[in-house]
């Protein structure tokens, strides 16, 4: 069973609004009187599922949540699901179907930034609008794209400043083969010549990619600092898989990663990302009250039917935590035995200080309002 992750959700909070700015003047003609066809474009299949599979579901789950709260205008929201397969041609396609054939008022898709431009043209040519839920590289402005997720200077920088604070001035840079990690490496290779930093190396791997052992015995003789990772979907599991067979530890040669998060730590399995860090915008376990009451509604949703999320605490800033390998749930025991429950455990500390207790990136230094998270 596949386990949602939340922080895929918080950017969501804000959807009713400027939805109904949106939409309210062009409804869909096929849907009835009393309907609102939205469309759902993410990939549920291929390299991308890992970590596109949980938007999709957080996305219906803000739905389910609109509509118990009377809809948009008085009308309910009716989901058009597509599979943009991994694909970056098929989200075009997918796209230019939920427009022109399904007549959905508003489209929510897209992971990585080659799918956004390939479904750039098709939304502007239409006059349609599109939602792009994930963290993205910049450099680009459509009045018809709402881009909801981090830049790079609300990610990708905070990542460094906390790499400079901690005095790592050698880096390896890892990435996917397509625009994001390429554009965010310029970024980086800018500010480590600004900062008297020193960038050993750059390599990139196609999405899907798995063999990571030649690049790997890369970073390992180049000898740096820290690995600054922006490898998606994945991919990421084969890397940090190999990277700890290596023998390649948190401890002798840090990874910051900006596009791993609850999700695809489980599928890497934490023992292998112990200490690791990561620059994200949310996670589930943000301590404070009105987070755990949303944690609480959303696990009983009918479009989110998940196993019970594994608790993982954040981290104070600086900090290096993660969760002990011995202390992951057991697996499933047959009935006869009646287990009773067990509470994971984490090894990070409890206490947050109030600026940090909303948000989870990786990082500015102590009082800056962002907080460094490690997995």
């Amino acid at each position: 069973m596949r386990r949602l992750s939340w922080q895929r959700i918080a950017v969501l909070a804000a959807i009713p609004l400027l939805f109904a700015a949106g939409c309210a003047e062009e409804p869909s003609s096929e849907s009835s009187s009393d309907e609102i066809t939205v469309g759902v474009l993410h990939s549920l299949t291929g390299t991308m599922s890992i970590s596109e599979v949980t938007v999709k579901d957080a996305e219906l789950l803000a739905i389910e949540e609109i509509n118990a709260n009377g809809g948009v205008l008085g009308k309910k929201l009716v989901p058009k699901i597509e599979d943009g397969a991994s694909d970056w041609h098929t989200f075009a396609e997918k796209a230019q179907k939920l427009i022109s054939e399904d007549h959905v008022a508003t489209v929510f898709g897209g992971w990585t930034s080659a799918s956004r431009k390939a479904m750039l043209p098709v939304f502007e040519s239409n006059k349609a609008l599109l939602w792009y839920p994930v963290q993205y590289e910049g450099l680009e402005s459509s009045p018809y794209i709402f881009y909801t997720g981090a830049t790079t200077n609300q990610q990708i920088v905070p990542g460094l400043d906390y790499l400079k604070q901690a005095g790592k001035k050698k880096v390896f840079l890892v990435g996917s083969d397509y625009v994001f990690p390429r554009t965010a490496n310029k970024i980086i290779k800018a500010y480590a010549a600004a900062n008297g930093m020193t960038i050993l190396g750059e390599e990139y791997t196609p999405l899907g990619h798995t063999e990571y052992s030649t690049l790997v015995g890369k970073v390992q003789a180049a000898k740096p600092d820290a690995v600054f990772n922006t490898l998606n979907g994945d991919s990421n599991v084969a890397f940090f898989k190999q990277l700890h067979g290596a023998g390649i530890t948190a401890a002798a040669m840090p990874v910051v990663s900006v596009s791993v998060a609850e999700e695809e730590v489980r599928g890497i399995g934490p023992a292998n990302v112990v200490g690791q860090l990561v620059a994200w915008n949310y996670y589930q376990t943000t301590t404070g009250a009105t987070n755990d009451k949303f944690v609480r509604r959303s696990r009983p949703s009918t479009a989110l039917t998940r196993s019970p999320p594994t608790r993982w605490r954040p981290a104070t800033t600086p900090s290096t935590c993660g969760p002990r390998p011995s202390r992951r749930p057991a697996p499933p025991r047959s009935r006869r035995s009646r287990p009773r429950p067990r509470a994971s455990r984490s090894t990070c500390p409890k206490a947050r200080s109030p600026s940090t207790a909303r948000t989870s990136t990786c990082s500015r230094p102590p009082g800056s309002g962002r907080s460094s998270r490690t997995v």
